[in-house]
């Protein structure tokens, strides 16, 4: 098969697949569970009271500890167990590696996930989703929206994988994190390619109007496999009626809340990005093999190359295979 040629920002992120590719490793051979985060914007960064706390709780001590690359290691000891607790601290949040199996290494990783449930944004409801959507700014490719169901009792199971914002997250991780928030959770993924994406605009004349469609094509679906939801989050794009009206349209009426940069601070929306993001780039992808032309991100210079490519290949009638034409790139790609 042909190989086509990563786009630039692709290139840049090959550091931070490869890093992301060492800690897997690591955690592979050192760890019988994967590591759990915390987000910094709820908790700050770790103090070693906490990890003194833990100790304490566990009826433990701490035998030693020394600074790691990125972190610091700490071990506890209880009679003859021993657990080891590896603690990065960066940017995004508090990274904790429990290895060794055990009894003390299971107590201490559930002592880390009642402190992951006490770090989230308090929720009214005990079931609920997240919905959000990917692609709306990237002239090429596809136009995806998701929805995730989530509960109480699981909302600090993800937030433990390291689920968030899909923005602050590398294609690598978000393929990862998608495959195992689909697993676990009911979900609906509603996409389209260009060429039917650009049918449906023509119809609708507006971009916001088609999402409004999407999202409530998104919550609904999830809703009939998680009858019990009692409301769902949206990431706010525009006039709050456009997903009002279209869900009752189609005969949903639930608790509807829409706010901006709800991907930051809900973290069944932060579900939604991640599952509407891997969807966008495996559509980006399936276009690219299709065509035999690499298809970059955005709407930038590099966009505009990778269109200017399409067009000489293949014409520039059939640019709305791959592209959302009434983007105002459409008139810098030229014929």
């Amino acid at each position: 098969m042909k190989m086509i040629p990563p786009c630039e920002s692709t290139k840049r992120s090959t550091v931070t697949h490869r890093m992301a590719g060492r800690s897997r490793m690591l955690s592979r051979i050192c760890a019988s569970s994967p590591g759990i985060t915390i987000p910094r914007h709820a908790t700050g960064r770790y103090h070693v009271g906490v990890i003194q706390e833990w100790a304490s709780r566990l009826s433990a001590a701490i035998e030693s500890s020394r600074l790691i690359e990125h972190g610091t290691q700490y071990i506890f000891a209880r009679g003859a167990e021993r657990a080891i607790l590896n603690v990065y601290s960066g940017a995004r949040g508090t990274r904790y590696l429990v290895q060794r199996p055990g009894p003390l290494a299971d107590e201490l990783r559930r002592l880390i996930l009642d402190a992951t449930a006490a770090a989230l944004p308090p929720t009214p409801w005990n079931v609920w989703c997240g919905s959000d959507e990917s692609g709306k700014g990237d002239f090429l490719g596809p136009l995806t929206v998701a929805a995730v169901a989530v509960t109480r009792e699981n909302a600090p199971r993800l937030a433990a994988l390291g689920v968030r914002d899909c923005k602050t997250l590398s294609d690598l991780a978000v393929r990862e994190l998608d495959e195992k928030i689909r697993a676990g959770h009911p979900f609906k993924l509603v996409g389209w390619l260009p060429e039917e994406y650009n049918r449906r605009y023509e119809q609708a004349g507006d971009v916001n109007r088609l999402l409004g469609l999407a999202h409530a094509e998104a919550i609904d679906g999830v809703l009939k496999n998680a009858s019990s939801m009692e409301a769902a989050v949206v990431d706010q794009f525009g006039d709050e009626n456009l997903v009002k009206h279209a869900l009752l349209a189609r005969g949903t009426s639930l608790k509807l809340v829409q706010r901006p940069r709800a991907d930051e601070t809900d973290i069944a929306v932060a579900a939604a990005s991640i599952v509407a993001r891997a969807a966008f780039v495996r559509g980006l992808e399936k276009l690219q093999l299709q065509y035999g032309i690499r298809l970059c991100k955005g709407a930038g210079d590099e966009v505009i190359a990778s269109a200017r490519a399409f067009v000489h290949k293949h014409g520039r009638d059939r640019l709305g295979c791959v592209a959302k034409l009434h983007f105002k790139t459409t008139s810098l790609v030229g014929r």
